[in-house]
């Protein structure tokens, strides 16, 4: 069915529609069913790709078995379908990543591919860019001195204190501060009315109605800096950047600021970014 989505194409739910719709919705109800994910627990990615198209499966194990929790599958464009087969089986893993981000960001996952030859790209002194670059900054062991100075950490994690520990406090024991003003007490009350308690995270439920997990300290650092530099960072602007962040799930205070901060502070972005008219010289 995925072809009535392509631009200027009549819109004609024919039979073959129809059995393809049925069967979904009788393969949605029958084993394995969907899963609730768990937190505590390792990511399990199963990836395969045929010759026009990709697919992945998001699992974990909660008990020997694997249970899904996610699936997802794409047609490949023109170019693509004339990779090799080591590449096409690249491309589903790049995919996965992109796809399940959210929830693969700073989690254990493990990746099971039927094309051993992926095992040794890395260690392939003469594999293609196109092989090589989406694994850039993921195995690379950096300090994060390397490429982002002490003064530029700022807020994120200039405090050992989580921002959302007062929410987080009374969503998961129903305590409040003691000290706290009348005043200070009202905002409490008005602010944690859009957060919720999920053991052991805090999440946000943001103006646009997306729920995304709280973050702070190192763990919001990673996670900028993964949007910005990472595999499929880009080095974008600070407000993209920082969109990136609620995009993947994430949500802290001063995500705009840090974002500058970290583009100002980028050696990349400062030697080839445009210069904006503000900074030109008169």
């Amino acid at each position: 069915m995925t072809h009535l989505r392509e631009k200027e194409t009549p819109f004609v739910f024919s039979k073959y529609c129809i059995v393809a719709f049925e069967t979904l919705k009788k393969k949605l109800i029958e084993a394995p069913i969907l899963v609730i994910l768990d937190w505590n627990l390792p990511f399990e990615l199963m990836c395969d790709a045929s010759d026009f198209e990709i697919g992945v499966v998001l699992g974990q194990r909660k008990t020997k078995y694997f249970q899904p929790i996610h699936y997802a599958s794409k047609t490949m464009t023109e170019a693509q379908i004339h990779y090799t087969t080591t590449e096409k089986e690249m491309l589903v893993i790049v995919y996965a990543f992109e796809k399940f981000r959210p929830y693969l960001v700073l989690s254990k996952s493990i990746v099971y591919t039927d094309h051993s030859a992926l095992k040794y790209l890395l260690s392939k002194e003469d594999a293609k860019p196109r092989l090589r670059n989406p694994q850039k900054d993921v195995f690379e062991n950096k300090e994060i001195y390397e490429n982002f100075p002490l003064e530029t950490l700022g807020k994120i994690s200039s405090e050992s204190t989580p921002w959302f520990a007062d929410f987080a406090n009374f969503h998961a024991g129903n305590f409040i501060i003691k000290g706290m003003s009348s005043q200070q007490k009202k905002k409490l009350f008005k602010d944690v009315k859009h957060y919720f308690w999920d053991d052991p995270y805090l999440f946000w439920i943001c103006a646009d109605q997306i729920i995304r997990r709280c973050v702070h300290g190192k763990e919001a650092y990673d996670i900028l800096n993964a949007c910005h530099e990472g595999p499929t960072g880009g080095h974008y602007g600070a407000n993209f950047t920082a969109k990136k962040v609620f995009d993947v799930g994430f949500f802290w205070p001063t995500v705009y600021r840090d974002a500058h901060n970290l583009v100002k502070s980028c050696d990349i972005c400062q030697h080839q970014g445009k210069i904006s008219q503000r900074d030109e010289m008169p």
